[in-house]
């Protein structure tokens, strides 16, 4: 048995998403506020029975409250009216109750299942007799437990709030409680008393199941009028689920409690319980537990007999006030052992800092004193063991399960991690969702027996870990902009959907690249795509240099994809969603005298306008504007610089600048950034008189007093190799703020600082 996906609706800001789940290890990743959170929440509400008192009404999605608080302005309306029902009445209630229901927070459930080997545990849930196997589909919805129950309730106390101001003789009203049906439920909704929701669960027909739309929106199938509802107890034994939560509890050792330390991060803690669960010799002792028995029986008799002879003269003292007396009981001290409470204090556990193992106390320090970030992994790591053992009934556990012959072993463990890399470096992030998966299948029963399955899902901001990951493997959560109505929405990117449409070739080369480089990609508001490491290296000292832009408070990532390569990464980006800035070389191409000699090849051109050049560059060519003259590229407006049906991506080239020298003013046309830069700040580079290497042949070709020579010579300076080395003596020799940024460039920002402002975002 197998998660395949969930598609779920009106929970948070996740209104309509499915999420496609890989066979081991699924990484969820995104921007701050994408929605990761809220999809591990709902797994953990729909899944985990104990967790399914903890709906509120911040988990409807906010959009919804609009038509929940209409449908509710109608029962106020017919309470008022006062008249009898109808069959017409009832047609309309029952029409009502399904409106409001499908506002409600749901979860579909899709399983692989094994007809032959897996009908066994699926009987009570399949969704006919007629069943085939492979996909079985469940629905869970927190809805009214008792629709009509609700409507009463709700009208009344309405209806008294309002009479309780009609009777006021002070003007204005107060607003008394409940203002509206959400501000009822706010106070109500899981008060005993009140339990107006409750989870509920029908079969679906896998015949219907539909693949999510093109934007990642789920396609939920409407119930037929004989849905099969389920037993919430048949539903609960399918599967197993773990949770290791965000916050940990863990706190550096000079923090007092009353900052937020909490015992339950403590390892010792977590040792006890595995102890009391896993390792307790008097649970259902066998010959290897009785010689520990029979120790701590014998400790405990001699310690009891020491402490009384040490007592004697106290409690001689004590009889003297009269007690006891002739028929009181006498006093006598009891000890007790628990081998629990002996590693369940804080200094339990202890470090030893001695390499050959010293027995010296003073050669080992508790835990507290340990590094939050290795208390955090070792804790994570003995969490996935107790998932483990505790799915599995490993030892005493065992005779547990033995006792109870209903009890069972879900077939499936289901296991989430929310942000693994708190307090973590990077290569102990990456050690860690290498080995998580190993950890919770190492089991000699897992590893022979196929009829149990384990899917890890972990939740990350960490660029770090989501490059150790396949890429296959990740689900990219996709902030979409806020409506007009200021209502914040996500959708779901399968990766592996992402990487397939590629084509096999484009799919290894960006699989290969990205295994080179940081995936910050997956976690950025705005992404900046550039050919080479000197734009890379200077782009973050422009946007920091832009005073009248708020394009530094975003999280910007800059990624270098080596040479004219960006193209390659277009279904990336096009289905990542980010405002993207693709800052590229024009890569004027075409022949020096045409018409061009028989068999004579095209070959890089120093730009200029009307000698029939064509750019090289794939990505101006194919992606965006998908031009490929020179003279229309050199002449396109700042706003047909958009990609056609994509218009949060721009392309940034280059295009004429005026550069002076002596009395003369010329418009050249750049062939690169370096190029660009230097005739940005001509009269800067002017004066550095120190350069070495490719800067110090830059600047004697800017001190050519002709500019036809001084561009030609520019040119043949940037031909050879070495231009993240200038980029680098150019940081060396020139303060950053002093440079003024390249016009394409500038636009580029521009434009990007805008787009940022006006996809609200944040």
């Amino acid at each position: 048995m197998k998660l395949n996906c969930v598609e779920l609706q009106n929970f948070r800001k996740l209104k309509s998403v499915c999420i496609e789940f890989s066979e081991k290890t699924t990484i969820f990743v995104g921007a701050n506020n994408s929605g990761k959170t809220a999809a591990m929440s709902a797994l953990n509400y729909f899944l985990i029975n104990s967790s399914r008192k903890r709906f509120s009404v911040t988990d409807f999605s906010i959009s919804n409250w609009i038509e929940i608080e209409e449908i509710a302005a109608t029962w106020l309306q017919s309470d008022l009216n006062d008249s009898e029902e109808t069959v017409e009445d009832n047609i309309k209630t029952e029409d009502e109750l399904e409106k409001f229901k499908s506002l409600c927070p749901t979860m579909d459930i899709w399983l692989e299942i094994d007809r032959d080997k897996e009908i066994h545990h699926v009987s009570k849930v399949i969704p006919s007799l007629s069943w085939t196997g492979n996909l079985l589909g469940l629905r869970l919805c927190f809805e009214p437990k008792d629709y009509a129950k609700l409507k009463e309730e709700y009208t009344a106390a309405f209806r008294d709030a309002l009479d309780v101001n009609e009777n006021d003789a002070l003007k204005p009203p107060v607003k008394l409680w409940p203002q509206n049906l959400r501000s009822f439920l706010e106070r109500l909704l899981i008060h005993k008393d009140y339990n107006f929701f409750s989870i509920k669960a029908y079969s679906l027909d896998p015949d219907q199941k539909e693949s999510p739309s093109q934007d990642g929106s789920a396609n939920i199938q409407k119930l037929n009028q004989n849905v099969h509802e389920i037993e919430a107890k048949d539903f609960d034994k399918l599967f197993k689920v773990s949770t290791v939560m965000a916050q940990r509890g863990f706190s550096d050792p000079s923090h007092s409690s009353a900052e937020g330390s909490s015992s339950g991060g403590s390892l010792s803690v977590q040792m006890g319980e595995y102890y009391k669960e896993h390792l307790d010799p008097e649970d259902g002792p066998d010959k290897d537990d009785l010689e520990v028995i029979r120790s701590i029986t014998t400790t405990v008799e001699n310690f009891e007999d020491k402490l009384n002879r040490l007592f004697e003269d106290r409690l001689q003292e004590i009889q003297s006030l009269g007690y006891p007396g002739f028929s009181d009981p006498q006093i006598h001290i009891v000890s007790k052992i628990n081998p629990i409470d002996a590693i369940s204090h804080d200094a339990a556990l202890e470090f030893d800092f001695h390499k050959g193992g010293s027995s010296l106390q003073s050669m080992r320090l508790p835990e507290k004193h340990n590094g939050l970030g290795y208390k955090n992994l070792i804790s994570m790591v003995f969490k996935l063991i107790s998932f483990r053992d505790s799915w599995m009934w490993v030892g005493k556990r065992k005779n547990k399960r033995l006792k109870n012959t209903t009890t069972g072993i879900e077939p499936l463990h289901i296991v989430l991690i929310e942000e693994p890399e708190a307090h973590l470096h990077a290569q102990a992030q990456q050690v860690f969702i290498r080995k998580a998966y190993g950890i919770l299948t190492n089991n000699d029963t897992l590893r022979t027996n196929n009829n149990f399955h384990t899917q890890l899902i972990v939740s990350t901001h960490s660029s770090h870990l989501a490059h150790e990951a396949d890429f296959e493997s990740l689900r990219y959560f996709k902030r979409c902009p806020i409506s007009d109505a200021g209502i914040p929405e996500s959708k779901v990117v399968n990766m592996k959907g992402t990487f397939e449409e590629m084509g096999e070739q484009t799919r290894r080369f960006v699989s290969r690249y990205f295994r080179t480089t940081h995936c910050d990609l997956f976690f950025a508001n705005g992404i900046i795509m550039v050919e080479g490491s000197a734009e890379k290296m200077l782009i973050p000292h422009f946007i920091r240099n832009k005073q009248d832009s708020k394009l530094s408070e975003h999280y910007i990532s800059i990624f270098e994809v080596s040479g004219s390569h960006a193209h390659r990464f277009r279904l990336l980006v096009e289905k990542l969603g980010v405002p993207t800035l693709i800052v590229t070389d024009i890569d004027a191409y075409g022949f020096s005298n045409p018409p061009p000699k028989k068999g004579e090849k095209a070959k890089k051109q120093i730009p200029e306008l009307g000698r029939n050049y064509t750019t090289n560059n794939d990505t101006l060519k194919n992606w965006c504007p998908q031009k490929a003259s020179l003279d229309e590229l050199l002449e396109l407006k700042s706003k047909d610089k958009l990609c056609e049906q994509n218009d949060f991506i721009r392309v940034a080239y280059q295009f004429g600048v005026d550069i002076k020298v002596e009395n003369t003013t010329q418009k050249v046309y750049p062939y690169t950034f370096e190029d660009a830069l230097a005739y940005s700040n001509i009269e800067l580079f002017q004066t550095l008189e120190s350069s070495t290497g490719m800067l110090a042949k830059l600047v004697k070709a800017l001190n050519e007093k002709d500019i036809t020579e001084l561009v030609k010579k520019t040119n043949a300076a940037l031909e050879n190799k070495g231009k993240a080395k200038m980029a680098l003596d150019i940081l060396y020799d020139i303060d950053p703020d002093e440079l003024t940024t390249p016009a394409y460039i500038e636009e580029g920002l521009d434009w990007l600082a805008n787009k940022l402002e006006s996809m609200s975002l944040f």
